[in-house]
């Protein structure tokens, strides 16, 4: 009996002194929190089950055995992101995972997201990543990294919407990458989701417009500013599954600030035919 509780004591001191810290250096940076919380109240709990079983063998160091495993088993409940396993998603002011890890309100039938940011100064913050998770099981089904994103500042559980960007049927994701400047011109960078794959891939083109607008009647929209004298939009539609442009609108005052010249553009026989017209500007 002496010397099964020996082993157990040596066991159990492993599993305190040893794997739980091995496990605190597995943790990525920002996600501690909450999971710090539960393994260093896990580890106290083993060191003290530890002490008492050196006092109390028999059942007794069982029942510590028992406890002890059950409290190195709430720790990894809560696993780090990359491990495909997370906990149900909190609501409300809670949304915040970690300092990093935020779930999205906007989902699918089949997906909930969540974006790993960086705070920066006062309520900005930088998206680096997208979770996929699967809806039902929460589990991981893809990582995107996010290239090129700004500072943007907004709720930070509001940062990704679900939109149809291609009218195809299925729904894709947008994630706000900057905003600021003139207008202000702000970018989001678009994912279309292909069914067959299962997954969302980046469009480069709907990405590099500015202030983009998907229209209920089948068309896309994007508008500029540029400073105090120049502004305008453009619109797009799916001809043949590519987007196209069909009409363009700039307004600019000219260099000597006496008009203010307006070009138009609209498709025509497969091609954009613009016309500029002129008027004076108003006298300050």
């Amino acid at each position: 009996m002496l010397l099964t509780a020996l082993i157990l004591d040596v066991a159990l001191e492993e599993l305190c002194l040893l794997w739980l810290p091995k496990f605190v250096l597995r943790i990525p940076k920002g996600a501690g929190g909450a999971l710090f919380g539960r393994i260093y109240a896990s580890q106290v709990l083993i060191k003290m089950l530890i002490d008492i079983m050196q006092m109390s063998f028999g059942v007794g160091a069982l029942r510590g055995l028992m406890f002890a495993l059950l409290a190195s088993i709430q720790c990894t409940v809560w696993g780090v992101p990359d491990s495909g396993v997370s906990a149900s998603p909190p609501v409300g002011d809670q949304a915040r995972l970690s300092d990093e890890w935020v779930y999205q309100r906007a989902k699918t039938d089949l997906y909930r997201f969540r974006l790993k940011i960086t705070h920066e100064e006062g309520d900005r913050v930088v998206v680096h990543d997208i979770e996929v998770l699967d809806a039902r099981s929460n589990a991981r089904r893809q990582l995107i990294s996010v290239e090129g994103g700004g500072v943007v500042s907004t709720s930070t559980d509001k940062l990704l919407t679900v939109v149809d960007a291609n009218f195809d049927g299925y729904p894709d994701i947008s994630v706000m990458a900057a905003d600021g400047g003139a207008g202000p011109n702000v970018t989001d960078f678009f994912y279309i989701y292909h069914p067959q794959q299962k997954d969302f891939v980046v469009d480069d083109e709907l990405s590099s417009m500015t202030q983009v607008s998907i229209n209920p009647n089948g068309t896309i929209t994007s508008s500029f500013r540029d400073g105090c004298c120049s502004h305008g939009n453009s619109t797009y539609r799916y001809l043949d599954n590519k987007l196209t442009l069909i009409e363009s609108l700039e307004e600019s005052l000219s260099l000597d600030g006496l008009w203010i010249e307006t070009t138009r553009g609209v498709l025509k026989d497969g091609r954009i035919a613009y016309t500029t017209t002129r008027k004076k500007a108003p006298a300050e």
